[in-house]
């Protein structure tokens, strides 16, 4: 082997927005959480709602990570205030 080094590629380090790699143990379950998780399985609805920046993004994809075998939908209302203004 020559005298060279392999440069390693950096990650990407997030700070914002949706936790995506949930197999990773990045996400880190709160009470809440287990909340919606018995809701879906007694099969009520659960719908999300909170202030921005919050999880509910994050929350969803955790749902949707735990819950492979139900159907979940995520429906963006913010389209809707963009239009009236």
């Amino acid at each position: 082997m020559s005298g060279t080094k392999k440069l390693l590629k950096p990650k990407e380090f997030v700070t914002r927005g949706p936790i995506f790699d949930l197999d990773k143990g990045i996400y880190i379950k709160r009470p809440e959480d287990i909340k919606v998780l018995q809701a879906v399985h007694q099969k009520d609805y659960v719908t999300l709602l909170g202030a921005r920046q919050t999880g509910k993004t994050s929350l969803f994809y955790m749902l949707k990570w735990e819950l492979k075998f139900h159907t979940l939908v995520f429906v963006d209302l913010s389209v809707l205030l963009l239009k009236n203004l």
